[in-house]
């Protein structure tokens, strides 16, 4: 991965740095380098990176910077319909006919080096499937999950119904209090094991965000009960890891639903969970803690449903281009 590499320095961005070890002029030593590229581990090589990737596609390849989505590219013209995904080095290409697609590739050889993977069946953990005949696209992260539960241990326990109990309650007081507890807890990677499952929260299992969630505002200082919440997840994935998310070629029909939660939060921040299905697939999930502290659970429903409603925007403009390409 040397695509941050690429990335080229402004004039009012002046850096030096040492000479790295084994550099090949020996007649330099005791001087610095004036840098002209980015490289890992400067603040400015994502930024300009992602600049330098944007002149790239509108300059040269005539795409639009999608207003709602800042990773999302798009070309509609009277012959063809492209729309780019990118994820810092990571890029997916749909277009419609598919001969855009090694067009646009040939394009980006000018300007950076790439490798072509030719066509889409893994992005970052993500097993993907495409039936052109069906029109289907299905999504998993099984290998993923399988890792995980393993990794700690939990690929021998019976899996569960339920990510989490409807009578578990948490909260900041289950914190570990006796010296056994906290010397116990030392050594417990729930801080990894949670960002493990949020991973897989925002990926493919929609089921899970809550759980994922609620867990996430422990993370300072879990106790034991905590812990065994994390493991009660795991123990559900392993019964749903093979479950996928599919999207098929229906009439596009859109719709959402949006609630908020107050009833267990003992900062009294209210919770705003909503998902957006279109042919009954979700496409856009998200459970999350209000910033503000409502006087009333009437008013928290307003805030969640005002919230899901600015984010529904990202589900009509890939709803217009989904039912386009397919």
């Amino acid at each position: 991965m040397n695509i941050y590499l690429n990335g080229v320095l402004t004039d009012n961005e002046i850096i030096y740095m040492r000479q790295p070890p084994s550099y090949p002029y020996s007649n330099t030593s005791g001087h610095v380098l004036h840098l002209c590229r980015t490289i890992y581990g400067l603040k400015q090589s994502g930024c300009q990176w992602y600049q330098k990737f944007t002149a790239i596609c509108k300059e040269t390849m005539g795409l639009t910077h999608c207003n709602v989505d800042q990773a999302i590219f798009y070309r509609r013209d009277v012959e063809s319909l492209v729309v780019m995904a990118v994820h810092i080095d990571n890029c997916i290409i749909a277009a419609k006919p598919a001969s855009v697609v090694d067009d646009l590739k040939r394009k980006f050889v000018d300007h950076v080096e790439i490798t072509n993977s030719g066509k889409l069946h893994w992005l970052l953990g993500i097993e993907i499937e495409h039936n052109r005949d069906t029109h289907v696209i299905r999504l998993t992260q099984c290998q993923y999950i399988q890792d995980i539960i393993h990794h700690y241990r939990c690929h021998n326990e019976c899996p569960l119904s339920l990510p989490m109990g409807t009578n578990v309650r948490l909260s900041s007081d289950q914190r570990p209090k006796t010296t056994k507890e906290i010397v116990a807890m030392q050594n417990i990677p729930y801080c990894q094991a949670v960002g493990s499952l949020m991973y897989a929260s925002l990926g493919t299992q929609p089921d899970i965000t809550f759980a994922v969630t609620r867990l996430s505002k422990f993370l300072q200082n879990p106790g034991p009960a905590h812990w065994e919440a994390v493991h009660n997840i795991l123990h559900y994935l392993k019964g749903t890891q093979d479950h996928w998310l599919v999207f098929g070629k229906h009439e596009g029909i859109l719709s959402g639903w949006v609630d908020a939660d107050g009833s267990q939060e003992e900062d009294r921040h209210t919770i705003t969970k909503y998902t957006f299905l279109i042919d009954g697939e979700a496409v856009l999930w998200n459970l999350k803690q209000q910033e503000l502290i409502v006087l009333s659970m009437t008013e928290g429903e307003y805030v969640a449903t005002t919230q899901a409603t600015k984010d529904s925007r990202h589900c009509g403009y890939d709803l217009s281009l989904t039912k386009s390409l397919v």
